[in-house]
């Protein structure tokens, strides 16, 4: 599951063409409840990519393989997370960017209730020792501190646990049920958020097993009057940057045998700005 690390890449992003939608999923015979139940011990690989297409300022693409780990703690869950390999481009060719020397450096682990509640960061110190481990010149490793700094990173880590997946655990899969959450828009500062409707479709088969299907868009401007769901989403950021105007679509795919996301495609188109960004996530197995 991308936690920390899907927000670090925002800052270096630089897609392919854009989503392509699946064959119509199958209905819900029964409403599902989403759990979060990985298997403990278990290793899951996931390949991340993000791609940049800016026109005349061509195209930067991020490619990773991000490995995540669960373990049974007291409270519920011990999740480790760490990038196995990372890859920069430009065009294709392959470019250095300070990041590539910080992430393989450290692993972010993170505790959640046994429901799949976000609890804490365990070692919210870990990207800025790396950063301080990877001696960049002065110019870069500033560039990187504030948004590496421990306060930053427990803030981020939770906003972006219940923005994925976190507030859907204990929930009811309703076949047409909307649910919402905010995400960051990747780019330079200042920040700038989007509101991310998911809406269950049905069910698929995969490699992994049966997964539940959710659309993916981004209602702009906020429709009144707000959905259900609306604001508590915009309250569990804990004071969100104002909201972009972004065009978006895609898909997300959920196994609903452990929870745990396999496949994620989704293109934006910001208003105004004469570029697009595409997120895709696949999971590659498991360990």
């Amino acid at each position: 599951m991308r936690i920390l690390l899907a927000a670090l890449l925002s800052l270096a992003s630089a897609c392919k063409a854009g989503y392509r939608p699946m064959p119509a999923p199958r209905a819900l015979a029964a409403p599902p409840t989403l759990r979060f139940a990985p298997e403990p011990g278990r290793t899951v690989v996931e390949r991340v990519i993000q791609t940049r297409m800016a026109g005349a300022d061509g195209t930067d693409r991020v490619e990773l393989l991000l490995e995540s780990r669960f373990e049974r703690v007291d409270r519920g869950w011990r999740v480790s997370q760490k990038v196995a390999s990372v890859q920069f481009k430009r065009e294709n060719e392959v470019r250095v960017h300070p990041l590539g020397d910080v992430l393989p450096r450290f692993e972010l682990v993170l505790e959640t209730g046994a429901d799949g509640r976000f609890l804490q960061v365990v070692n919210p110190e870990a990207p800025a020792r790396a950063l301080a481990e990877a001696r960049l010149p002065a110019e870069a490793a500033a560039s990187l501190a504030e948004y590496l700094a421990p306060a930053a990173v427990e803030a981020r880590t939770r906003r972006e646990w219940e923005a994925s997946l976190g507030a859907l655990y204990g929930q009811r899969m309703e076949e047409g049920t909307r649910f919402y959450g905010v995400e960051v828009l990747p780019g330079p500062a200042p920040e700038r958020t989007f509101m991310l409707e998911r809406t269950v479709r049905g069910t698929r088969d995969s490699e992994f097993g049966e997964v539940l299907v959710l659309a993916l868009r981004c209602p702009y401007p906020a429709p009144l009057p707000l959905p259900a769901g609306w604001a508590a989403a915009r309250e569990r950021w804990h004071g969100a940057a104002p909201e972009a105007p972004v065009a978006c679509d895609g898909e997300q795919w959920v196994r609903l045998q452990d929870g745990l996301p396999v496949r994620r495609e989704l293109s934006l188109r910001p208003g105004g700005e004469a570029w697009t960004f595409t997120m895709q996530s696949q999971r590659q197995g498991s360990e």
